[in-house]
């Protein structure tokens, strides 16, 4: 588990769900988070929109960067 990944996994997300109007309650409450536990939610959530939006490989990417933290 390395948080450099865990950090850019969430940059990614940001990035490509940010004008996904679906995605923009998931984006605020991983911004506004105050533990681990928000966090971790927030990305397996944002791993299953990206998939729904057929982003896979995107999704394969953030899962692969933050195992053993939210996966």
């Amino acid at each position: 588990m390395s948080f450099d990944n865990i950090g850019t996994a969430m940059g990614l997300i940001f990035d490509e769900l940010s004008k996904d109007k679906k995605s923009k309650v998931l984006i605020k409450q991983m911004d506004e988070a105050t533990d681990d536990t928000a966090i971790k939610k927030g990305i397996v959530a944002a791993v299953a929109r990206l998939r729904e939006l057929g982003k896979n490989t995107l999704a394969d990417d953030i899962v692969k960067k933050t195992k053993g933290f939210a996966f």
